[in-house]
């Protein structure tokens, strides 16, 4: 895909991954799927975007949303809090029609 994207749009453009998930990624011991987004965007050439509407917790265990969140911003992830994610999704409809 990003050959793809680079031979489409040059390589004055940058490109995202935007990731928009129910759950936060999580920090539970048996995924650690929130070091693996971190990891992913420490090696790779575009931005990673994650934005996410809730915490998974169930009756064992429950995922640490605020290390989820430092483990990702410390390999420069822009992690997009829940609050928010409305307000940019229509600016960026916006920013791709206009």
């Amino acid at each position: 895909m990003s050959k793809e994207f680079v031979s489409e749009f040059g390589k004055k453009e940058q490109a995202y991954l935007m990731m928009f998930s129910h759950y936060v990624p999580c920090t539970l011991a048996s995924y650690q799927c929130a070091s693996l987004v971190g990891q992913y965007a420490a090696q790779c050439k575009h931005k990673v975007v994650v934005g996410y509407k809730d915490v998974f917790k169930d009756d064992y265990e429950a995922s640490d949303e605020g290390a989820a969140i430092d483990i990702m911003e410390q390999h420069g992830v822009l992690v997009i809090y829940p609050a928010t994610l409305a307000g940019i999704a229509r600016q960026l409809g916006y920013r791709f029609n206009n």
